[in-house]
């Protein structure tokens, strides 16, 4: 209900009369009833007119109706946007940590190519690992991808065949975290290795392996170790807009597209 308060409606009597019922066809009766003669013409009248204001059942369903449409189409793209500024912040993040550590590390000890890789986890241990903080360190004791931030009590690194990783186009794969390769734990979850079995390779994993979708290109991306430390691209390939439709979309390219386009994601995210 509300109160409105109504005041010299000039014609007096019958037009009086008629104005206020058109006015205050809620309560005409009770405002009659409480003021028994009505003024004359020129008078002034104060009447408290009480109107129902509402919606009916259908206007309301309607509504909810109308705004349950406008958030099915909206919201898909509002979680799209979100999972993309996320996965972009955790990248970037884990990149420039990870770039810095090995330009210190280039500098400790000399160009990248001259280390010995055949002991990938004394390379972890003693070249990188001074240069990162609060990391933990996960062994070689593994294949498989067993080695990517996976461990058991004790310390042992297992398989976990229960935590597979994938191409984009859903295909399992047994690389690209390669047998025997250590890898670096960061607090926030996030997950690398470091490797010179195809390439000089780095392997990040920006929310590690228990949680999903461990997806090349979605929460796994692939960059390239430089001579002296940089992180690069590792290549411009594989990271086209349909990678959900090609098996043979690798998306080791979307790390370096991300870069190329201002780190933003462009592609197709829905793979």
């Amino acid at each position: 209900m509300r109160n409105i308060d109504i005041a010299t409606i000039p014609g007096g009597g019958a037009t009086l009369s008629k104005s206020l019922q058109e006015l205050c066809p809620d309560n005409y009766s009770d405002i009659r009833l409480k003021n028994k003669s009505l003024p004359e013409s020129g008078e002034i009248g104060l009447f408290n007119c009480k109107r129902k204001v509402g919606f009916t059942l259908a206007e309301v369903l309607i509504t909810l109706g109308i705004i349950g449409i406008v958030a099915a189409l909206l919201l898909p793209a509002v979680i799209e946007n979100y999972e993309k500024q996320e996965a972009l912040s955790r990248l970037k993040k884990s990149y420039t940590t990870i770039a810095n550590a090995l330009q210190k590390a280039a500098v400790e000890n000399g160009d990248l190519d001259t280390w010995d890789w055949s002991n990938n986890e004394k390379i972890v241990k003693e070249y990188l690992m001074p240069n990162f903080s609060s990391v933990k360190m996960y062994g070689t004791n593994c294949r498989y991808g067993g080695c990517f931030c996976l461990a058991v009590p004790g310390g042992r690194t297992i398989d976990n065949p229960e935590i597979p990783y994938r191409w984009p186009g859903g295909q399992g794969i047994t690389s690209p975290m390669h047998n025997a390769l250590a890898s670096i734990q960061f607090l926030d979850g996030s997950c690398v290795n470091f490797s010179n079995v195809n390439a000089m390779e780095v392997w990040i994993d920006i929310n590690g392996p228990y949680k999903k979708p461990n997806k090349i290109a979605k929460d796994v991306f692939v960059f390239y170790l430089g001579n002296n430390g940089q992180l690069l691209p590792y290549t411009y390939l594989g990271c086209n807009d349909d990678l959900d439709y090609r098996a043979a979309a690798t998306g080791t390219g979307c790390g370096a597209r991300i870069i190329e386009d201002g780190w933003n994601i462009k592609y197709d995210w829905h793979f």
